[in-house]
Parts: C-alpha cells; structure tokens; sequence
C-alpha cells in the first residue's frame, strides 16, 4: 500500500512540530481534520462538519494536549470582543485563512510552545501541545485506519512529554490512546477535569 495524502499530512506535521514550525504544522493538519470530519459527517457542509468534528473531540484534545490536567468545555472569553468564542469557531477561522490569507492568520492566531491557553493580545493562542493532540486523533481515528500504510510506522514513536508513544499502536485506535493520557486524581481515583 503507497502513503495515502492523510498519511503524508500527519507525518509532515509531526516533522513540522519536531522541527518548532508550529504554523507549518497547522497548515498541515487543517486538511487532515477536513478529511476525517467528512468521514464523520458527509452529507453537511464543509464549515459545519469541521466545527462538528473539533468540538466531538475538545474534550479529548484537551486531554492529550495537557496530559490529563486540563480540560475545557466550550470555549474561552475573548477581551478584545468580550465574548466567549468556542475552540471549534477560532480553529475554523484560523483554518480558514491558512487556506486563503496568511496575513489575517496572524492577526487570528498566535502560534506558542507554551502551556497557555486562550487568547493573547486578541489572538487565539494554538499551543505544541494542541498541534500534538490533532494529530494522534487524526491518526487513531478508527474512520481513517484504512488511510494509514501501518508497515510505514512499524519505527514510528513521538516522545510526548513522559510518554514514548509507538505510533503503530494507535493506528485507528483511539480508545488505546486515550488510555495512555488518563489521569487519575490520588484522592478520588477518578478523571481530572476542569470547565
């Protein structure tokens, strides 16, 4: 089986990531959620399906992105409009002018290593770790198992943090994933999660 173009996109934003092209990254990864938002959601509209399919997988984002510590619901309060502004909404626009017009991407956005979350200055703050988080869901989305040439990351791992994950093992398996990103809290042994 030759690399499908999903393949080719997770991969090249996983090169982008390692390589602090954070911007690159997204730029690979917008089309890669398109796809596996139509899979989810073929008979709606381009906007609608990809808003659907960032807040289905929020939850799960935020989770991956921050290790278990933080999770958000919704969105975040935007101090330039004074409104709270869904994450599904901010991606979309910044997907949107990747696409179409760099220059208003930077005036969306802002691209940082950091664990911020938010929005800085009246930007959307899309962090490492967000970038990370997109791409294991594109990649263990079981609707996109049959995109991935799984011989081709039999030597495939990402060190995320202190997690050494094995790429293969996630191929189309989401459930595996998210297991590796559980985070108990001592007390309740329960899930951590904050709105």
């Amino acid at each position: 089986m030759k690399s499908s173009g999903l393949q080719k996109r997770v991969l090249q934003a996983l090169q982008c990531i390692i390589n602090k092209d954070l911007e690159e990254a997204f730029f690979h990864l917008a089309p890669a959620i398109d796809a596996s938002a139509k899979r989810h959601y073929p008979s709606v509209g381009q906007r609608e399906r990809y808003t659907k399919w960032l807040d289905a997988h929020q939850v799960e984002m935020f989770t991956i992105a921050t290790h278990g510590r933080l999770v958000v619901h919704g969105g975040f309060g935007n101090p330039d409009t004074k409104g709270i502004e869904r994450v599904a909404s901010a991606l979309y626009k910044a997907r949107c002018a990747a696409t179409h017009d760099p220059d208003e991407l930077d005036e969306l956005v802002t691209f940082i290593h950091e664990e911020k979350y938010g929005f800085l200055h009246g930007r959307f703050i899309i962090t490492q770790g967000m970038l990370i988080a997109f791409t294991l869901l594109v990649l263990s989305d079981p609707k996109n198992k049959a995109s991935f040439n799984i011989a081709e990351f039999k030597k495939t791992w990402l060190q995320y943090g202190d997690r050494r994950l094995t790429l293969i093992a996630y191929v189309g398996k989401r459930e595996e994933l998210l297991k590796v990103f559980e985070r108990k809290n001592p007390a309740a042994g329960q899930p951590t999660s904050a709105t």
